[in-house]
């Protein structure tokens, strides 16, 4: 197995809905709506006297390299818009932030 089979392989494992991962569905402006596995996160922020939340999730890169902002993500049943483009990090992983609107 390649190390990029591997790292694959470990990110199916993180992302597996029974330990951290939430299933979402993505709706883009030009395409079928998808689902795919994310790690949502959320943070209150107090910056400067605004205070509210970041909303961000985690997914495998080849998921959500193609979203764009506006589009919009459920999770839970809650509908999250997409503010800027995917992040790409290290290890597969990008992170998209979200925004409630």
């Amino acid at each position: 197995m390649t190390l990029k089979a591997d790292i694959l392989t470990d990110l199916d494992t993180v992302l597996n809905t029974d330990e951290f991962a939430d299933d979402a569905v993505y709706y883009p402006a030009s395409a079928a709506d998808v689902t795919l596995k994310v790690i949502f996160s959320r943070e209150y922020q107090d910056i400067m006297g605004m205070e509210g939340y970041r909303y961000w999730i985690e997914a495998k890169t080849s998921d959500v390299e193609d979203m764009a902002p506006g589009e919009t993500i459920v999770i839970g049943g809650v509908t999250y818009k997409i503010k800027e483009p995917p992040r790409a990090g290290d290890g597969g992983m990008s992170i998209v932030e979200l925004s409630i609107d």
